[in-house]
């Protein structure tokens, strides 16, 4: 959760699964504070969170400002770092963290901005998705594709893909049939093949 004093609170919450004789008898919630960490040292509100756990590390990021993503991560030898990207052109209506510390972030413009995490972020891609403001993200297939969903109601499916050049680039892969209005969040499955789109009504739709 995001804090009005630039930290963050993070919490792990996983649906652990409860078989009776091979059959799915109940679902229980196990949840686990994993500390604070300061996002923005200007102290400025942050406005929505991305956390991932992988391997040890911890990768956290959380829009601030009007065009600014703060990132922040622990290394290997469990440094705390930092980082940010920032734009005058747009604003940043969300953002997502994938595999390895990748970030995707879109925009009130209907692009959405992609960032390879070694060292700090390098912009590799901006993606043109709509002509409307973002409402909502999601990585799939383990962090190599992206499902976005715009204002307009539009659904659609990214994959990184190399050209004849070898370079790679994020290229529209799907479009989804839209479920006849704004869509305010995506919920992948556990295998990250599929996913449900929340509705700004209330639908749920697979």
């Amino acid at each position: 959760a995001g804090l009005s004093d630039g930290r963050v609170s993070l919490v792990q919450v996983r649906f652990v699964p409860v078989y009776d004789g091979g059959a799915l008898r109940d679902v229980t919630i196990d949840v686990r504070p994993r500390g604070t960490v300061t996002l923005d040292p200007a102290g400025r509100p942050v406005n929505q969170v991305a956390y991932l756990e992988q391997d040890g590390q911890k990768f956290v990021a959380g829009l601030v400002g009007v065009g600014e993503v703060a990132y922040a991560w622990l290394d290997s030898d469990g440094v705390e770092q930092r980082a940010a990207v920032h734009t005058d052109a747009v604003r940043f209506t969300q953002v997502r963290i994938g595999r390895n510390g990748a970030l995707i972030a879109g925009t009130d413009t209907g692009r959405v901005y992609h960032w390879e995490h070694g060292d700090g972020l390098v912009l590799t891609d901006i993606s043109p998705v709509s002509s409307t403001p973002i409402t909502a993200l999601a990585w799939m297939l383990g962090g190599n594709s992206f499902v976005a969903a715009a204002a307009d109601g539009s659904i659609s499916g990214w994959l990184r893909v190399t050209g004849e050049d070898g370079r790679a680039a994020m290229m529209r892969a799907r479009s989804y049939e839209g479920q006849g209005e704004r869509v305010v969040g995506l919920s992948l499955s556990g295998r990250e093949r599929s996913f449900v789109t929340i509705g700004e009504r209330g639908s749920v739709v697979l």
